[in-house]
Parts: structure tokens; C-alpha cells; sequence
């Protein structure tokens, strides 16, 4: 019979040795979540500069498109004016020169899909905080204006009842008219209110854009 110590059925010939592999071992998983590391931000940095780029191009299209309401503000304003005055007309004298109106209403598309898709992938959180600041302000802005337009379209629509309900306004029952009148007001008053706010979300898209540019 033989017998041997424990040591001499290591692999190891010494603890040197063993620190070495264990040395060599961790270096390696160290290396490799090195690797996943850098993996993981190139991700990251990649989901936060393309949603960084649709964003712009978003506000941008959205951009255009608000330069066609304010475009078109005059117009409706003055349709607004003519629809006041034909209204007024009939309410004093029972009758007006004015042989027609027109109310009408015609809003761009404004999106925000870009900025959900964006908050929904957490691209967000890999982007500098003053950038999602500027475009959490303008996507704020540009909702409100939204809420104003539709407000807008409301009255719209009950100032429209007495038309659509076939009444001849020459021959319509002062209450009616006066109600008709009422809504117009109303009317003058959001066209107002939504003609400063399209100003300023354009200005405020043009510093945004501007900014990003640069």
C-alpha cells in the first residue's frame, strides 16, 4: 500500500498556481462582461440617436404643418367677423345684405408618435436630460394648441345646429338667433386664443429645430 499526501493530487503544484487560474478566470469574465458592456451602450447610444432623429423630423413635418393654420387664421377670422355681422344684422332689423356665410375649419396634422414610441422604448433615458426637457416642452405646448382645436370644433358644431337643422335664419326665432350669436362670440374668442397659441408653438418649434441643427 501507498500512500500519497493530498497536495500531490491537486492540479495545482502551488498556491501561486492556483491564484494564477483564478486570476485568469476572472480577468476573463471581466473581459467578457467588458464586451456585453460596450455592447449594451452602443445600444443604447444607437436606440437614443435614432429616436433623437425621428423626434426632429417629426417636429419639423409638425412644423409645416401648423405654418397652414396660421395661414389660415385671417380667413377664418373673417369668415368669424361676416358670421357676427350677418347674425347682429338680423337681430336689428330682421333681415341683412349678407346673402351667405361660411364657417369652416381645416387643422393640420400634428403627430407625437415619434416622441411616444420614444418614451415607450426608454430611448429617453439614454438622452441628455436638457434635450428631453426642450422636447417634453414643446410635445406640452403642442398638446394644449391641440385641446384649443378642439375646443374650437365644439362650438363649431353648436354654432352650426341652427343650420343643419334646416331653419331659415330670416325667419328664425329671436332666442335661436341670439343663441346663434352667442356661439359665434364664443367662436371669436377661441379663434383668439388658438391664433397665440399656434404662434408660439411655432416659435418654439423654430428654437428646438434651431438648437439641434447646431
Amino acid at each position: 500500500m501507498e500512500l500519497h499526501r493530498p497536495h500531490e493530487h491537486s492540479p495545482f503544484r502551488s498556491w501561486s498556481a492556483f491564484f494564477v487560474e483564478i486570476a485568469t478566470i476572472v480577468i476573463g469574465v471581466l473581459i467578457a462582461l467588458s464586451f456585453e458592456g460596450v455592447r449594451e451602450w452602443q445600444h443604447n447610444r444607437s436606440l437614443a440617436r435614432e429616436a433623437r432623429e425621428t423626434i426632429v423630423r417629426e417636429l419639423t413635418e409638425n412644423s409645416h404643418e401648423l405654418d397652414g393654420d396660421i395661414k389660415n387664421a385671417p380667413k377664418r377670422t373673417a369668415e368669424v367677423r361676416l358670421a357676427l355681422q350677418y347674425v347682429n344684422d338680423l337681430l336689428q332689423t330682421g333681415k341683412t345684405s349678407l346673402r351667405t356665410i361660411g364657417l369652416n375649419v381645416v387643422h393640420g396634422d400634428l403627430r407625437r408618435s415619434s416622441w411616444q414610441t420614444a418614451v415607450q422604448t426608454g430611448a429617453l433615458g439614454h438622452m441628455a436630460f436638457g434635450d428631453v426637457q426642450k422636447y417634453a416642452g414643446v410635445y406640452d405646448l403642442q398638446e394644449l394648441y391641440e385641446s384649443q382645436e378642439r375646443r374650437s370644433l365644439e362650438h363649431m358644431s353648436d354654432a352650426l345646429v341652427l343650420v343643419a337643422a334646416g331653419i331659415d335664419p330670416e325667419t328664425a326665432k329671436r332666442p335661436d338667433l341670439e343663441r346663434f350669436r352667442d356661439r359665434v362670440l364664443v367662436m371669436s374668442a377661441d379663434l383668439l386664443i388658438e391664433t397665440q397659441l399656434a404662434h408660439q408653438l411655432h416659435e418654439r418649434y423654430a428654437t428646438v429645430l434651431a438648437e439641434q441643427v447646431q
